[in-house]
């Protein structure tokens, strides 16, 4: 018996902790071991009984007597062994009571920051985030569904292909385009694709675009590609907002809205937008003085006459402190101690009492006011010293009376800034007798707060930049500088020169350590000191750009703040003369000083430099070189300004990556500089991209760069920028005095706009051609006599001409290189009547008796074949069902006015023989016309005669004209200069054109008595040849925007002016401190906040079979963050409609698509029914299918199935956007609409899972029974009885998300708990159903259909049959009748030798069905009918043994088939789920899930 394995069981069963396989043996009870003691077998054999008698029992197929007679009509074996190949649920029942994830996975979130605004200011608006591009080859989204009677809807996130962005001045604005979906279903209409959004359903992030102004953005949409005749957004698909004039959401001019500039003919390129991270600010800030002179604030001081001596002596030394004496006090002869020198001023100053203004001189208290520097027009301010500065270079200072020196310097070099422990005396400003005079306590304590700060930011390892030399901090002389009473504790710090790479000069300014650091007199000088421009030593970062992949053009966007604000300081332009002050002091006039609390303008420089990305062939990292021009940037207020550089990289490479470094040019090295150093400065202005610089700049590695910016330059008129202009504000010097003056001879215009261009009134609309079809579908031909051009021929000559055209002998067919092509051609139909079409021709073999194989000239054996003609556009007066003539050779329509030449002799399909063949050709129905309005080509017409022919010039090539335009006796003179950039796909098929970027009056040549908005009408003359007006006239309205007054000059006698600081606008620190807030004072003043990368493409793209959308928005207060676009669309894509009645899609009897074959959906079959079938968004090329022709689709299921989903308000409203396979896509979402998806006879199908009525309503009544299975065609040993495990078994609460969507507004997600009435404390199981389900019904019905399988299904069945007489495919519900003997030891028992029965209980003579197993026998177990009499069994067969009573179960069970498998054995293996039914076989599910009393919603929601 020890080869029985049987007996022994391994398990894999997974337990709470399981190591491997366990061998065991189940302990027997003690009546057992006395039955194996009655018979005498061992415990091993009585182990295997019992394992045979457990086998045996099990639940197996019922015998046919027990079955009444059924009959299945059979098929043919071998229609069925295909099907059954390819024939299962793929939704089985396992998959969807596998309990759900508790909760819901947390929705992305993308959240951002917002923008500070000024208080007092105009604020500008940038914006702070930009969108992300679409990921490489990520899936077009599926837009699938239809709003119908408050239902329905979707929110979709279109996604981003395409961006730019602008920098607008005081805003920005981006461009952006978007792929919404797949177009869907395409056969020619206009209304294919997705239906546009209404303006309110558009958002940008949770803002609708409805909130804005229209002409701070522009909307574009474009639902289709394959009826309007072209494939890329024009201006012409703006749905909202405004465009084309400066001031408008979009204010490019160009036809194709989303182009950009390459270094090739064609602005069709690919651009990329996004904000860097990293390193994006610089700019020099924080400036230290280096021994730049600090001056107290210039105020008058009134002495009025009459004032006593005694009071005048505190205003007079009030003056001199100020203003200083002209250090008149240092030209007193005689011999001075030295240490007696720095108080003798004051000690000498108790004379004023007594007339005396020093005790050796005889100047009176008038002279004394008089020599006090503000009565003196060469004195701005005493200099009192900052007592810090550079004092060595290497260990040398300055060894003679200088007080500054510049040096250059270089890497290694050393200096050392000295910080001075000394102060002004207190008493400086005192008389020694009675103390009476002024405190230096504020200059001193200025000094101390200057020292310490600079002392705080000198820390080791710091970096400085000292006019573009950068310096290292290595050394202190003390931890920690302060003033004490000795002055005994001066800091050194000493700085090594690590870097003069990017300094223009690479100089360095030395002080004087005594005269400037340390003066002995208590202050420098009253004349010239150290100017605020004198080398201060800045804290610094630069900015670096790095291209992410090789580009043609980087455009860099800047956002810059850049001001200074005055403080209360004084009004230096009101300031009296000081022959004015000495005038109200006599006339006892008290003066109140002027003050100014207000920004001013401040220029912050920098300067860019380039390499190329990556490393040598070395290993080593590229050189720099410095891109020629200086950038300025010029701003009077706390408000940010933007602004941008384009830089063209060289022509000569390929795209290549770069990188750009933006580096501050401080105030310093500006002041080495003169006015021919070549100066951009960036404008501010929201047109600022019509006024652009360029620079063309040869770099000594790396070629020629084009630098392109919205500003102005030395050459801009009438206001060129000079660096001298940059360098002073008006606010630091006073008015002077002059004499004579100027006499105006009236105004000119100064700025002139484009107002509107001529004719201004609109033409009549004009219907153009965008679609049609060959008229009744064939060629027609004229020949001069029958034969064999009657049939053949025309085609191939036709387009051998129009080949031969364009490419000469080279389009040839036999000559051609490529076997496909398309081309265009213009056709002309009468004045000014023309369409251009798009030919699509392929080469195929000749027949071998084709004449054109035997022509005379140029024979050939193939031919060009004309596979499509569309139109791509045309000329107005067209109209539906038009037809016209297309034609080559005699009467063609590719010369205006037809050709009047015959088909040349070279042609080889035009002869045959004595036949000859004048022309050929076609006719073609117009079978759509688009109306447009008024007169277009009116602004490029105009060009076209100003500037010339664009299509002769390259793209971004430049023309300036100077033209004169009179009316009636006067001349507006303008410098007009436009830039040739790309039409694209324009209606005229003219492929370039002109964009106008400068306007300038010639103001020497313009007239002057023009008004205000006065205009003047330039209107050219023309030979008739423009091809954007058709022969009619266009012209351009100017408009005059500003006046000057233009004046005569008289002779001018004008006194020097009086300059109180030099440099302030540029310098990086102030003579007056506190009183002048510098924007850089605290931090960096520009930072890079886009990024354009702009390659050019191989070829256009066309985004061919979609849905695209446009954005163009300028940054506002309501939109300062670019967050993701999203539109709420009441349909969708357009699908084939499989439900038999068509107006049920759609309630609206007027819209374009009711009750159509063709139109959108909600239908989850006919989405199914795309996805298998389409050849662009689906797997119909994959699969070989059409939607004419699904050949793998079982469309009547599907149109049947579509009845059920109409029925029970089942819908399907979202967008596929995430990568998928298809196939299990469609398993995963069938059941969330009560159906499977299954493959049945070979094809793909979607049948409900609950029976149906033929309305689609659900069945209540009995199931249809398909084929009955017992053990007399289930094949022995093969069926299999698997329970479900526990969990999948154990009741829960349905929690299902869906949405709710209300039109054009942002969906709310909502949802409900559901649960079967009587039961408490369940787990929760989480059903997402957001992607699709908008109804409460639609996510109730899914819920309790989820419970009641749970609830009804306990188990699968899995058996063998043969294929004869089988009739089944998976949904279909069969019977299978079981029976079954539970094993019990309590019906054990044993039988001696002598035939007496030992068991439990005693039984009763009668006959009993066991199975028994003989002692010490080779013989298996058997079964038998066994006779007890009278407790003795008289069958000696049966004696020695050990029994079993069997008793038997039988049972029938509903099942449906989710699987048939055909095996190599030639059988069928068969798996179904249990499906529960009533004594009348009527379905459980389908009776219980119709009744909403069985369950309990939470809450309770009917929307």
């Amino acid at each position: 018996m020890a080869e029985r394995g049987s007996l022994r069981q391994s398990t894999n069963a997974k337990g709470p902790v399981v190591f491997g396989p366990s061998v065991y043996d189940v302990p027997l009870l003690p009546f057992e071991k006395q039955l194996i003691e009655t018979v005498n077998i061992t415990e091993e054999e009585y182990r295997y009984f019992v394992s045979e008698a457990i086998r045996r029992g099990r639940t197996r197929p019922a015998g046919y007597e027990l079955i009444p007679d059924i009959v299945c009509e059979p098929k043919t074996g071998t229609i069925i062994l295909i099907n059954l190949a390819i024939s299962l649920v793929l939704t089985g029942v396992s998959m969807l009571l596998m309990p759900k994830p508790k909760k819901p996975q947390a929705q992305r979130q993308l959240e951002l920051a917002d923008i500070a605004e000024g208080r007092r200011f105009v604020a500008s608006t940038g914006f702070d985030t930009l969108a992300e591009l679409a990921d490489y080859n990520a899936p077009i989204p599926i837009v699938f569904g239809l709003y119908d009677q408050n239902v329905g809807g979707m929110l979709v996130t279109p996604k981003l292909v395409w961006s730019r962005m602008f920098s607008l001045g005081t805003q920005q604005a981006a461009k952006l385009m978007f792929v919404v979906g797949e177009q869907g279903r395409a056969d020619g209409a206009a209304a294919d694709g997705i239906a546009l959004p209404d303006l309110t359903g558009i958002f940008l992030g949770n803002n609708a675009l409805d909130a804005i102004f229209a002409d701070t953005f522009a909307f574009y949409w474009k639902r289709n590609t394959t009826a309007s005749g072209h494939k890329r957004i024009r201006a012409f698909n703006r749905a909202y907002g405004t465009s084309g004039t400066p001031g408008a959401g979009d204010p490019t001019p160009e036809t194709d809205v989303f182009l950009c500039p390459t270094t090739v003919d064609s602005d069709e390129g690919f651009c990329h937008a996004y904000s860097p991270a990293n390193n994006v600010e610089f700019g020099a800030y924080a400036a230290i003085a280096n021994g730049t002179n600090y001056r107290l604030n210039f105020t008058p001081v009134s002495i009025p006459r009459g004032t006593s001596n005694s009071g005048e002596i505190n205003p007079t030394i009030q003056r001199i402190k100020i203003a200083g004496d002209g250090d008149r006090k240092r030209l007193i002869g005689g011999s001075v101690d030295d240490a007696n020198k720095e108080g003798r001023y004051l000690r000498t100053a108790r004379d004023m009492r007594m007339g005396k203004y020093f005790s050796d001189g005889n100047e009176d208290l008038e002279n004394a006011r008089r020599n006090a520097g503000i009565l003196d027009q060469d004195l701005n301010g005493r200099n009192y010293s900052p007592r810090m500065g550079i004092v060595s270079l290497n260990g040398t200072g300055i060894t003679n009376d200088d007080l500054r020196k510049e040096e250059t310097v270089s890497v290694g070099d050393q200096i050392e800034f000295l910080i001075h422990d000394s102060q002004i005396p207190e008493d400086f400003y005192r008389r020694s007798d009675d103390e009476r005079g002024v405190d230096v306590d504020d200059i001193n304590n200025q000094v101390k707060s200057m020292q310490r700060a600079a002392d705080d930011e000198l820390q080791l390892g710091e970096l400085f930049s000292i006019a573009g030399t950068v310096w290292q901090v290595i050394a202190r002389s003390v931890p920690k500088f302060d003033v004490t009473d000795d002055g005994t504790e001066n800091q050194t710090i000493t700085l090594k020169c690590i870097d003069t790479s990017e300094s223009e000069t690479k100089k360095i300014g030395l002080v004087h350590p005594v005269k400037v650091v340390a003066p002995v007199d208590g202050y420098v000088s009253d004349g010239s000191g150290i100017g605020a421009g004198f080398f201060p030593l800045t804290k610094y970062t630069k900015a670096v750009v790095r291209n992410n992949r090789p580009a043609d053009v980087t455009e860099i966007g800047i956002k810059s703040r850049v001001f200074q604000t005055l403080n209360g300081l004084s009004n230096f332009t009101v300031f009296p003369s000081p022959e004015r002050l000495q005038q109200l002091d006599q006339d006892r006039v008290q003066i109140a000083g002027g003050v100014i609390n207000s920004t001013i303008e401040r220029t912050s420089c920098f300067a860019v430099f380039v390499r190329r990305a990556g490393v040598d062939p070395s290993g080593a990292e590229f050189e720099y070189d410095r891109l020629a021009p200086l950038f300025a940037v010029t701003g009077s207020k706390p408000v940010d300004q933007y602004s941008f550089i384009r830089f063209q990289h060289p022509v000569e490479r390929d795209p290549s990556e770069y990188e750009f470094k933006f580096v501050p040019v401080p105030g310093a090295e500006l002041r080495e500089l003169d006015d021919s150093t070549d100066v951009i400065q960036l404008t501010a202005a929201a047109t600022a991209q019509f006024s652009t610089v360029t620079r063309q700049v040869d770099t000594t590695k790396y070629g020629r760069f084009v630098i392109t910016a919205a500003g102005k330059d030395r050459n801009t008129q009438p206001a060129a920028i000079k660096l001298s202009k940059l360098k002073r504000n008006k606010e630091f010097s006073t008015k002077g005095t002059e004499s004579g003056g100027t006499t105006s001879i009236g105004t000119k215009p100064s700025v002139v706009t484009a107002l509107e261009s001529l004719p201004s009134d609109a033409l009549p609309a004009e219907n153009r051609a965008v679609n049609g079809e060959l008229d009744g579908g064939d060629n027609f031909r004229v020949v001069n006599s029958g034969g064999e051009f009657a049939t053949g021929g025309k085609d191939g000559a036709f387009s051998y001409d129009i080949m031969t055209d364009i490419y000469g002998d080279s389009g040839k067919p036999e000559n051609f290189g490529q076997n496909e092509i398309e081309v265009l051609f213009k056709e002309y139909f009468g004045t000014d009547r023309w369409i251009q079409f798009r030919y699509r021709f392929e080469k195929i073999d000749l027949p071998d008796n084709h004449h054109a194989r035997t022509a005379a000239q140029n024979a050939t054996t193939k031919a060009w074949a004309i596979r499509d003609r569309s139109i791509v556009k045309s000329s107005g007066n067209f109209s539906v069902n038009e037809v016209v003539t297309v034609k080559r050779g005699q009467g063609g329509t590719n010369v205006e006015g037809g050709d009047s030449s015959n088909y040349p002799s070279s042609n080889p399909f035009t002869r045959s023989g004595s036949d000859v063949m004048t022309f050929s050709g076609f006719k073609f129905r117009i079978t759509e016309v688009q109306r447009f309005e008024g007169f277009q080509g009116r602004t490029q017409g105009y060009y076209y005669e100003v500037f010339g022919h664009a299509n002769s010039r390259n793209i971004g090539e430049t023309e300036t004209v100077n033209r004169t335009i009179t009316s009636g006796s006067k001349n507006l003179v303008l410098n007009l200069q436009a830039e040739v950039v790309s039409l694209g796909d324009h209606w005229s098929a003219e492929t370039k054109g002109w964009a106008l970027k400068k306007i300038d009056v010639d103001s020497v040549h313009t007239s002057t008595g023009f008004s205000l908005d006065e205009t003047v009408d330039d209107l050219p003359s023309h030979d008739g040849e423009n091809p954007f007006t058709r022969g009619r006239d266009v012209g351009q309205r100017w408009q005059v925007k500003e006046l000057a007054e233009t004046t005569a000059a008289t002779p001018v006698v004008q006194t020097a002016e009086r300059v109180f600081e030099g440099q302030s606008q540029t310098a990086d620190i102030s003579f007056y401190r506190d009183y002048v807030e510098k924007s850089n004072q605290n931090g960096p003043e520009h930072q890079i906040v886009y990024v354009n990368e702009i390659s050019r493409n191989d070829g256009v793209p066309d985004y061919d079979h979609m849905t695209t959308a446009g954005l163009v928005i300028k940054a506002s207060r309501n939109f300062n963050q670019l967050d993701q676009l999203r539109v709420w669309l009441s349909k969708g894509i357009h699908v084939k409609r499989l439900h038999p009645d068509k107006t049920t899609y759609e309630s609206d009897s007027s819209s374009a698509t009711y009750n159509q074959e063709d139109g959108p959906s909600n239908l989850f079959t006919d989405l199914v029914h795309f996805l298998l079938t389409d050849q662009v968004a689906g797997a119909g090329h994959l699969l070989k299918m059409t939607e004419d022709n699904p050949s793998l689709l079982n469309v009547t299921d599907l149109q049947e199935t579509s009845k059920f989903l109409r029925a029970n308000n089942l819908f399907f409203n979202g967008a596929i956007a995430d990568r998928s396979n298809i196939r299990g896509l469609i398993s995963q979402l069938a059941p969330n609409f009560l159906c499977n998806f299954l493959i049945s006879n070979g094809k793909f199908s979607i049948k409900p899972a609950v029976p149906v009525n033929s309305d689609g309503t659900i069945s209540t009544g009995a199931v249809p029974i398909k084929q009955l299975f017992t053990d007399g065609n289930i094949l022995e040993d093969t069926f299999q009885l698997e329970y479900l495990a526990a969990e999948e078994r154990q009741p829960f609460k349905a929690v299902v998300r869906y949405r709710k969507e209300r039109q054009n507004k942002l969906p709310e997600e909502r949802s409900i708990d559901v649960r079967l009435k009587g039961q408490e404390d369940l787990p929760i199981e989480t059903f997402d159903l957001t992607q699709f389900c908008t109804s409460s019904e639609h996510a109730q019905l899914v819920a309790r259909y989820f419970l009641l399988l749970r609830k009804l299904i306990t188990h699968t069945v899995k058996f063998s049959t043969t294929v004869h007489g089988l009739n089944l495919g998976a949904g279909d519900f069969i019977k299978v009748t079981t029976t079954s003997s539970p094993y019990s030891v309590a019906n054990n028992g044993t039988i001696s030798s002598t035939g007496a029965v030992t068991s439990v209980s005693d039984l009763a003579d009668g006959q009993y069905d066991v199975s028994y197993y003989k002692s010490a026998s080779e013989q298996e177990v058997q079964e038998g009918v066994m006779t007890v009499v009278n407790g003795t069994v008289p069958d000696s067969n049966f004696h020695s043994s050990v029994f079993t009573i069997l008793k038997r179960q039988d049972s029938q069970n509903i099942y449906m088939v989710e699987q048939l498998t055909f095996s190599q054995e030639g059988t069928v293996d068969i798996v179904a789920s249990e499906y529960r039914c009533d004594d009348d076989e009527r379905s459980l599910l389908a009776q219980q899930v119709v009744r909403s009393d069985l369950f309990e919603v939470y809450p309770q929601r009917s929307d």
